[in-house]
C-alpha cells in the first residue's frame, strides 16, 4: 500500500529534481513473476528511487545496516529494505553473520514467491567512474530462488548515470537492460566446482552493465573523458540515445583506445589541451563557439508571458527553496549523500510549506481563499523552475556574446578552427570505434562477413 501511495510522489519529485531524466528499457522488466533488479551503485539512496519508481511493482532492496542506526533508519523500514552488515564498516560479529544469512535466505524466498528484490552487486555506493568488482551474493539469491521455483527467475541490470549528482536540477538516466534468465546457469555448477554457476551469472551481469555505466579502466584517463564529454557529448547525444547515453559512450571509446591505440589518446589529449588553453587565454568557454538554437520571438514571448506566475511561484517557495541547502549546511553529510538528503528534505520541506503557507491564508482570510491559493502553487512553483532556467540561459547568452565582442575577429576564427578541427579529430575516431565494435559483434556472431 504504501509503495502505492509513494510512488507517483517520489516519481513527480524526481521529475522535479532533475532537470532531464533519461528512461531506458523499462518496458521490458518483467511485469511479474521472480525478479532481482542489479543496478551500479553511484548516488546512495537516488539510486533506489529512480529504479523503484518507474516499476509499477512493489520492490524490496538490500541496504547496509549501518544506515538503519540513523535519521534514515524509519524511512528504509517504511519502504520494506532489509539491513545487511558488510565487513567494510567494521568487524562482523557472528549474530550479524547470523542475521546477513537470515537476509539472503528470506530475499531468495520472496524472489522464489514471485517478488522483486533489488541488490546493488558492488556492494558499495562510490563517487569513482568506475565499475566496481561485482559481488557473487546477488547471483547465488538468484540461483537459489531459480532452484525453488519453477517459474523463470530473471536478473534485470540498470545502468544509473548522472552529470552532477549533488546538484538540483542536473541530469540522471536510467537504463534497464535485457532481463537474464538465471535458468541456463544453473547447469554452470559442478561438485568439483559449486561456485562456478554464480560466477558465470556475475559475469553477465557485468557484461551487460559495463558498456552502459561510465567506467574508465584507468583513472589517470577519468579528467580526459570528462573534458571530451563536455565539447563533444551534445554533439552526438541523439545518435546515442541521450546525452548521459554519450556520456558512456565516451567512456567506453576512451578506453578502449587507450588499450588499443594509446598514441591515438595522446594525440586527442594535447590537440584538446591546446584548444582549452587557447579558450582559457580569450577568457571564453566552449560553449561560446558552438552554433546553437538562435531564441525566436516566439520564445521571448513565451518567456515574458510566463514573467508573472513564475514571480508568484518564486515567491511562495521562497522558503523551500532554501530548506535543501540549509539542511545539507547543518547534518554535512558525505558526498555521497547529499542529493539524497536534498531530494528527502526536499519532499518533506515542501509538504510542510504547502501545509503552513495554506494555514496562514485560511487563518486570516478564510478557507475561500485557501483552496484557491493551494491550488496555485504547484504549477506556479514549476513554472518558476522552469523560468529561472531560462533566466539563467539568457544571462550566459549575454555574457558570452559580450565575451565574443571582446575578441578580435583573428583571435575568433583560429579559436573557431582549433576546435573544428578538434571535432573532425573526434568524428574520425567515433567512426573508427563504430567500426571495431561492428566487428566485434560479427566476431562474435561468428559471422567474419
Amino acid at each position: 500500500m504504501l509503495h502505492t501511495v509513494l510512488r507517483p510522489i517520489v516519481r513527480h519529485a524526481l521529475r522535479v529534481y532533475f532537470r532531464e531524466l533519461e528512461l531506458e528499457g523499462v518496458e521490458d522488466v518483467p511485469a511479474s513473476g521472480p525478479l532481482l533488479l542489479a543496478p551500479n551503485h553511484p548516488n546512495t539512496l537516488i539510486d533506489v528511487f529512480l529504479v523503484g519508481a518507474h516499476l509499477d511493482r512493489s520492490l524490496r532492496f538490500v541496504a547496509k545496516a549501518t544506515l538503519f542506526k540513523g535519521l534514515a533508519g524509519p524511512l528504509l523500514r517504511a519502504l520494506k529494505a532489509v539491513p545487511i552488515a558488510r565487513r567494510q564498516d567494521g568487524p562482523v560479529d557472528p549474530g550479524a553473520k547470523q542475521s546477513n544469512q537470515q537476509t539472503l535466505d528470506a530475499c531468495e524466498r520472496a524472489v522464489a514467491e514471485g517478488s522483486a528484490v533489488l541488490i546493488f552487486p558492488e556492494g558499495v555506493s562510490q563517487l569513482e567512474p568506475r565499475l566496481q568488482r561485482l559481488k557473487t551474493g546477488l547471483a547465488r539469491i538468484a540461483l537459489g530462488a531459480q532452484q525453488r521455483t519453477s517459474e523463470p527467475v530473471y536478473v534485470v541490470p540498470v545502468a544509473l548515470i548522472y552529470d552532477e549528482r549533488e546538484t538540483f536540477r542536473s541530469r540522471a538516466r536510467v537504463a534497464f537492460t535485457p532481463p537474464i534468465d538465471v535458468r541456463p546457469f544453473l547447469a554452470e555448477g559442478s561438485e568439483e566446482d559449486p561456485f562456478a554457476a554464480a560466477r558465470a551469472l556475475t559475469a553477465a551481469v557485468r557484461q551487460a552493465l559495463e558498456p552502459e555505466v561510465v567506467h574508465v579502466e584507468q583513472p589517470e584517463l577519468d579528467p580526459l573523458v570528462e573534458q571530451l564529454d563536455a565539447i563533444y557529448g551534445q554533439r552526438v547525444r541523439h545518435e546515442i540515445g541521450g546525452r548521459l547515453a554519450a556520456t558512456a559512450g565516451i567512456a567506453r571509446a576512451v578506453s578502449a583506445f587507450a588499450e588499443r591505440d594509446p598514441e591515438r589518446v595522446q594525440r586527442v589529449r594535447a590537440q584538446l589541451d591546446a584548444y582549452t588553453q587557447a579558450l582559457a587565454q580569450a577568457g571564453i568557454d566552449d560553449r561560446a563557439l558552438r552554433r546553437g538554437k538562435t531564441p525566436t520571438p516566439q520564445d521571448d514571448l513565451a518567456f515574458w508571458a510566463a514573467t508573472p506566475i513564475a514571480l508568484w511561484g518564486a515567491l511562495n517557495h521562497l522558503i523551500y527553496y532554501q530548506l535543501p541547502r540549509i539542511a545539507v549546511s547543518v547534518l554535512g553529510p558525505e558526498r555521497l549523500y547529499t542529493s539524497t538528503v536534498k531530494l528527502v528534505v526536499g519532499l518533506f520541506a515542501l509538504a510542510g510549506c504547502y501545509v503552513g503557507q495554506t494555514w496562514a491564508v485560511q487563518h486570516y482570510l478564510g478557507w475561500s481563499w485557501a483552496g484557491p491559493y493551494l491550488g496555485t502553487l504547484p504549477l506556479a512553483g514549476f513554472v518558476a523552475l522552469l523560468w529561472l532556467e531560462a533566466l539563467g540561459v539568457r544571462r550566459r547568452r549575454r555574457s558570452t556574446r559580450k565575451a565574443l565582442r571582446r575578441l578580435s575577429p583573428e583571435a575568433r576564427r583560429q579559436l573557431q578552427e582549433q576546435r573544428e578541427a578538434l571535432i573532425r579529430e573526434l568524428d574520425r575516431a567515433r567512426v573508427d570505434f563504430l567500426a571495431e565494435q561492428l566487428d566485434e559483434a560479427e566476431d562474435e556472431a561468428g559471422d567474419p562477413s
